[in-house]
């Protein structure tokens, strides 16, 4: 008789174990459930971070203030920058008659500099044509701050300077920066070349 007992007491145990199996199958599937919840909503955050950075196509950029330019000439950079980063600026129509400018040099060469040593240069020019000279708009490519530019018309046979500073911080090697000018002048749109050996 004991080994039935025995056996009735082992009979009586197996349904309890077959119970406590079956809730802890139910708990696994909670926290399977659960981690599942959580990945499906990491996805769709990071699926609506993409798409919002896909929409957002134009770098914006904030480009540097010079000392002496006018600020509806830094809010038009801004925005040229942002609109157009990678594209030549197309030339500007100007309004009315051209004349011509001739510039002591087309490009300078500030030969090895340090990258933290500040450099300066001034570009002299003269209105050979026979209308007023007027500038529109005279800015450098980053590194490049244009210190002061002609912003009153000069008169035919007038001369006048263009004062540039140089500042090659984070650059190293051969640079080659680009002064942009825009006036009443063919073509409308001209390019002053600055180079150094930064080291």
């Amino acid at each position: 008789m004991s080994k039935y007992s025995k056996k009735s007491k082992n009979s009586e145990i197996e349904p309890k174990t077959s119970q406590s199996s079956n809730s802890g199958g139910k708990e696994d599937n909670k926290i399977i459930t659960i981690i599942l919840a959580v990945i499906a909503v990491l996805l769709l955050i990071q699926t609506v971070q993409k798409y919002n950075e896909s929409r957002s196509t134009v770098p914006i950029t904030r480009p540097e203030v010079t000392q002496n330019q006018p600020l509806q000439q830094q809010q038009d950079m801004n925005i040229n920058q942002q609109i157009q980063p990678d594209m030549q600026q197309q030339q500007p129509q100007t309004a009315g008659p051209t004349t011509e400018v001739t510039y002591s040099t087309m490009s300078h060469d500030f030969g090895t500099v340090a990258a933290n040593e500040t450099k300066r240069h001034t570009f002299r020019l003269a209105n050979t044509g026979d209308t007023d000279l007027q500038y529109t708009n005279v800015y450098g490519d980053q590194g490049v701050n244009v210190l002061s530019w002609p912003t009153q018309p000069i008169p035919p046979g007038g001369s006048g300077e263009i004062d540039i500073e140089f500042n090659p911080q984070g650059e190293s090697g051969p640079v080659n920066k680009i002064i942009h000018l825009d006036a009443n002048t063919n073509p409308g749109h001209v390019h002053i070349n600055v180079t150094a050996n930064v080291q």
